[in-house]
């Protein structure tokens, strides 16, 4: 097991024990609402479901008849019945919005627009900007969007100390983030003053929840021209850590409540090992805007404009539409970053310097998306400029455009790097789920009279699992790992938790084969395999050393187990030892490094030991390396997060098995052992081949059946 996978079956072991409700940090699945009758006015989707939360696109006051209600209250009562309507649509309710944005045209109507939404959420209510804009698409005065949660009894109202409750929180908790309501420095003698005032209103905000400005990953600056970049851009440096501050969108607009010259808004994680700043490697680290940051599942990316930097001045495009191009391409930088494409993006704000571009903005937006586009919402937030270049020919931003994206399911796919992997897996194999909904599954081995056995890390058994997915437990003991088959055909178990390995008998029973190396404990065993010799070979990295026990042999190991039960150590040199494997012709043992994301290789001596330790392979790519199995033409498939990393005898990768789950081992199985059985998480899986796998302990009847044609 790597240090990914680890903590991965740590986060399952914790919602098993605890039963927390939580959103998880897993790929979300996405799916577009449309209600009946929708009609959006632009290559977007009403709302788009991903995971637990609804992402819902700006919504305008027009009624059926073409006309507008009377009003700021009615006008933003009609666009909170069309949230609604779509919020029923996915089967989420009003109760669970969490965050709104609010644009309005009349920067009179403020104090209107407060009161209807306090009549439309008493108490309770969202999160919630409030921003006065030059247009809106479509001729609406108002347009809401929001943010909703799919458990209502899951989010919970913030105030600050000292602040009056209201209809509008401080701030709305989720299981996993928080969304803060607008705040500004009302009072400040200079403009530096308030954007100091603002920053430090965030601040008590975050505190009341446990919080700080560390935990911040997106913030809309929304001010006035008065402001000016540079003065708020000094001052905002000095709340967050050079190079690792949240991702922002900062937008001049026509007016804001209060006489506020500027105010702050945005989005922050609970858990700061769930915030991950990502940038793509052209770019330099920015004191003030990071371009995308990961919070758990959800990437949330900077506004960008059409500007792309370089020698002379950069390039500047003199049309919305060659600026639109840009944007899409310095957007699609940091997808690609962190493995993601247009098609995870679930919301998407865009800042049209005219409203009057809409359609020829929309002409270009629709070509970067699918048939279902994110949720949206398009604002002019200020009075349009001249569309002209300057005296030194640089043109005006006429767009700006920032976005959410989430992570979608992972999907199972063939990836060769070299035509020989297709001599080893059709193209067109389709991966199966034998079972599903396990805590977390290793150490797989295929029994001839055709069942696996798999350990569960979470659950703590080991169990029989056949085709049809039914299973019977074995045996429960803490934290089993890797299993394997000795040659006398006694199921081996490397026992985390018993610091040993044992033999487990048919009826549950286990006998401790060994424990200890010179009177010192193992660390945790993690996996084993019979040698070419008959002994027991095994890897002792600290992976899963309990909490609290003492590491007592003062290295990890690769060990030698006797039949008479003598320990041999045999690898010392090692950050994290996990998977292990001999070539079909018994003269090279491979071991792989979770740590150092590395396979060695040495040679084994006549006596049952190893030299000559070298490299043979390394991932460099996402996750570690983790179980591995040989076939018979001395081809080595071994585990990672991305899946099954497939490498020749000489160490060439020569493709890669991209699988939906973490991946943490495998074994061949099947009457002619051409099939991998591979434990992925929570499911058991299998994919057919073209190979034979070599298997140490199959019976000489089984080698028969397996070197036949096929």
């Amino acid at each position: 097991m790597t240090y990914t996978l680890m903590s991965i079956k740590l986060r399952f072991a914790l919602f098993h024990l605890i039963l927390l409700p939580m959103v998880c940090a897993q790929a979300a699945t996405i799916k577009a609402v449309f209600p009946p009758g929708a009609k959006p006015i632009g290559p977007y989707s009403p709302g788009i479901v991903a995971g637990d939360y609804l992402y819902v696109s700006g919504q305008g006051a027009k009624l059926a008849d073409g006309t507008f209600p009377s009003g700021a209250a009615a006008q933003i009562r009609e666009c909170l019945g069309k949230i609604q309507t779509i919020a029923a649509e996915a089967g989420f309710q009003m109760a669970g919005v969490v965050y709104a944005q609010v644009y309005v045209r009349d920067t009179s109507a403020f104090t209107e627009a407060e009161r209807a939404w306090a009549e439309y959420f008493p108490g309770n209510g969202p999160a919630r900007s409030l921003i006065g804009v030059a247009n809106l698409p479509d001729n609406t005065p108002v347009e809401v969007n929001a943010v909703v949660i799919r458990d209502p009894a899951a989010r919970k109202s913030v105030f600050a100390e000292g602040s009056p409750k209201g209809p509008v929180p401080d701030m709305v908790l989720t299981p996993d983030r928080a969304y803060v309501s607008d705040c500004r420095g009302a009072g400040a003698s200079d403009i530096s003053g308030e954007v100091r005032a603002a920053l430090d209103r965030m601040g008590r905000v975050l505190k009341a929840a446990g919080l700080d400005h560390r935990h911040m990953v997106f913030v809309n600056p929304f001010m006035l021209d008065s402001v000016g970049y540079a003065v708020m851009g000094r001052v905002y440096a000095q709340y967050f850590e050079f190079g690792n501050t949240p991702a922002r969108a900062t937008i001049n607009v026509a007016a804001l409540p209060e006489g506020a010259h500027i105010e702050f808004t945005g989005v922050a994680v609970r858990d700061l090992s769930q915030r991950l700043a990502v940038r793509p490697k052209n770019m330099p680290p920015s004191p003030t805007a990071s371009p995308c940051v990961f919070a758990g599942d959800t990437f949330y990316c900077s506004a960008k404009s059409g500007f792309i930097p370089g020698p002379h001045s950069g390039v500047f495009a003199d049309t919305v539409e060659g600026q639109m191009r840009q944007t899409m391409r310095n957007l699609l930088d940091g997808l690609e970053e962190a493995g993601l494409g247009f098609e995870n993006v679930v919301a998407a704000n865009v800042y049209l310097d005219d409203v009057q571009d809409f359609s020829k903005m929309n002409r270009i937006y629709k070509l970067f998306y699918s048939d279902t586009p994110p949720a949206r919402t398009t604002i002019q937030q200020h009075a349009a400029v001249e569309h002209k270049a300057d005296a030194r020919e640089e043109w005006p931003t006429l767009e700006q455009i920032s976005i959410v994206a989430v992570k979608g399911p992972a999907k199972y796919e063939l990836k060769a790097i070299s035509p020989k992997f297709w001599d080893l897996i059709a193209p067109n194999t389709k991966l199966e789920t034998i079972a599903n909904g396990f805590g977390f599954t290793e150490g797989p081995v295929w029994d001839e009279r055709g069942f696996l056995y798999v350990s569960d890390e979470v659950t703590n058994k080991i169990f029989k699992l056949f085709p049809d997915g039914h299973h019977e437990d074995i045996v429960s003991l803490g934290d089993p790992d890797g299993n394997t088959y000795d040659k006398q055909h006694r199921l081996i178990d490397c026992a985390s938790v018993l610091r040993a390995i044992i033999a487990v008998e048919p009826d549950g029973k286990y006998k401790v084969l060994a424990d200890r190396y010179q009177g010192k404990k193992f660390n945790s065993p993690n996996d084993v395999v019979p040698g070419p010799d008959g002994a027991l070979y095994f890897t002792d990295p600290t992976l899963d050393l309990v909490k609290g026990e003492k590491q007592e042999l003062p290295f990890q190991g690769v060990f030698r187990l006797a039949a008479d039960g003598r320990v041999r150590l045999l690898i010392k040199d090692m950050a994290q030892p996990n998977g292990l494997a001999f070539s079909p012709d018994g003269r090279k043992l491979y071991v792989d490094d979770s740590e150092r994301k590395e396979i060695r290789v040495w040679d084994v001596t006549r006596d049952g030991g190893v030299r000559n330790g070298r490299v043979f392979g390394k991932l460099d790519g996402p996750g570690d390396p983790d179980g591995m199995r040989v076939d018979i033409a001395g081809n080595l498939y071994v585990t990672g997060q991305s899946g099954i990393w497939v490498f020749d005898p000489a160490g060439t990768h020569l493709g890669t098995i991209v699988l939906p789950e973490q991946t943490a081992n495998l074994t061949w199985g099947d009457p002619d052992y051409g099939t991998l059985y591979i434990t992925s998480s929570t499911s058991v899986l299998k994919l057919r081949t073209k190979a034979t796998g070599f298997v140490p302990f199959r019976s000489a009847r089984a080698s028969k059946r397996a070197e036949s044609p096929r």
